[in-house]
């Protein structure tokens, strides 16, 4: 992930293409770009270089392009509970796009059940992490 200035982040896209690479993801916002990409090994010297060049940072996203769901028997009243949040965010953090699926079937209820929808859902995900408990 390239996170950097707008100022010619163009020529960076340009390289990654060129080198036999691909974008991922792009978001431009006013002053500041994060750009998910993937790009042969081989040629992250090259990357490196042009990224040190625009002033920006590379960081590593071993999960970049990954589907996960994220499943809990059980929601809050208003709000899901800390744990499921922060496995969302350390996810996303690492690349990974993520939902994040209740299995409660109303408050309050003690039991959970997964439907056949919900599990025709979860099997078009790469990966489904389920949280059983609080930390």
């Amino acid at each position: 992930m390239f996170e950097g200035g707008v100022y010619k982040f163009n020529e960076l896209k340009e390289l990654v293409e060129d080198l036999g690479g691909f974008i991922i993801q792009e978001l431009v916002m006013q002053t500041d770009t994060i750009l998910h990409m993937a790009f042969p090994v081989e040629d992250e010297h090259e990357i490196r270089a042009k990224v040190k060049e625009l002033g920006g940072k590379l960081i590593d996203l071993p999960l970049a392009g990954s589907e996960i769901m994220i499943v809990t028997p059980s929601m809050g009243k208003h709000h899901a509970v800390n744990p499921l949040c922060d496995i969302g965010e350390y996810l996303r953090r690492k690349g990974a796009i993520t939902n994040i699926m209740g299995l409660a079937r109303g408050v309050g209820k003690r039991i959970a059940q997964i439907t056949a929808q919900e599990r025709m859902i979860m099997e078009e995900f790469d990966a489904v992490v389920f949280v059983v408990g609080t930390i």
